[in-house]
C-alpha cells in the first residue's frame, strides 16, 4: 500500500496505482482465506475471492465491495493494456487501509 501511496502524491499513472491496489486487496483477502484455513484457486480476481470467503462463513469489511473495481489492473498493467478509469484513486486507498486494520484485528497481528 505504501507504494500506491507513492505513486498517487506522484500522479503517477492509474494504471500503475490501480495495480499496486489491486494487489494490496487480494493479498489481504488470501490473507483472511489463509487465516480461516480455506482454499482457494490462483486468481487475481478481487469479486471471486470475496465470494469464496461468503461462501464459507467467513465475515469480511463492511466496504469490501466497493475494491472489486480494482480486479481489471491485475491483468492490465502486467499485460500491459490500458485501462485509466480508476476514480478516485486515494479513496481506494483510504479503503484498503481501514480493510488493512480490520484484517490485523482479525488476524491479531
Amino acid at each position: 500500500m505504501k507504494t500506491s501511496e507513492i505513486l498517487i502524491n506522484a500522479n503517477a499513472d492509474n494504471e500503475q496505482i490501480g495495480f499496486h491496489l489491486q494487489q494490496a486487496a487480494e493479498k489481504l483477502l488470501k490473507a483472511i482465506l489463509s487465516y480461516n484455513k480455506t482454499e482457494f484457486p490462483k486468481t487475481h480476481n478481487i469479486e471471486d475471492l470475496i465470494e469464496i470467503c461468503n461462501n464459507n462463513n467467513i465475515k469480511l469489511f463492511q466496504k469490501i465491495e466497493s475494491l472489486t473495481k480494482l480486479t481489471p489492473f491485475a491483468i492490465e498493467f502486467r499485460y500491459n493494456f490500458t485501462n485509466d478509469s480508476l476514480e478516485d484513486p486515494a479513496n481506494y486507498l483510504k479503503t484498503l487501509k481501514a480493510f488493512k486494520d480490520w484484517v490485523k484485528v482479525k488476524l491479531s497481528i
